[in-house]
């Protein structure tokens, strides 16, 4: 009888007690007027005095007397390493050796090109211009002529006057067995 009696005490109105009246009526609202008036204002007001007193003007002290300075100092290092390290060279290099052999190199492949079209022009297109003209284009002229007269015209003459009348006369039979 004690045994539920106990169990009955220690969980229902413990429980109940702890956590309902204790945390629930009690500690919360505390907590939440604590937190509300007190703890985050107090918190606010540490901040705002941290910053404005002490992180601002160290901050500024920083970047002034420390990082713009060593930040100029590293520009100017970077533009005359760039300067004379990469831009200068590369210009001497430019003008004096590669400009010329750039040059040298066009006007060889121009009077080579040049060379090059007359001596093809000489040797190879006239040639053939001759044999086009004198031989290719008249046989082509009565292979044309001969296929024509052979092939052409008496596939029409069959087509016209053989297989268009036996295709009409198939589809008259057709459509007078079957119907349309």
């Amino acid at each position: 009888m004690f045994r539920p009696a106990w169990a009955f005490v220690k969980d229902v109105l413990w429980g109940w007690l702890l956590h309902y009246v204790l945390w629930g009526l009690v500690l919360t609202p505390l907590a939440a007027f604590a937190l509300d008036y007190f703890l985050r204002p107090l918190r606010r007001a540490i901040e705002a005095f941290l910053w404005r007193r002490i992180l601002r003007p160290a901050l500024t002290w920083l970047t002034k007397n420390i990082l713009l300075p060593i930040a100029a100092i590293t520009l100017r290092v970077l533009y005359l390493a760039c300067k004379y390290l990469i831009a200068w060279p590369a210009y001497q290099l430019w003008h004096w050796i590669l400009h010329p052999l750039w040059r040298l190199l066009r006007t060889a492949l121009i009077y080579g090109w040049l060379g090059a079209t007359a001596i093809v022009g000489a040797l190879v297109v006239t040639p053939c211009r001759a044999v086009y003209r004198t031989v290719l284009r008249p046989m082509c002229t009565a292979l044309a002529a001969a296929w024509r007269t052979t092939v052409v015209r008496p596939t029409r003459w069959t087509y016209l006057n053989v297989i268009q009348p036996m295709n009409k006369w198939a589809t008259q039979i057709m459509t007078t067995v079957f119907g349309n």
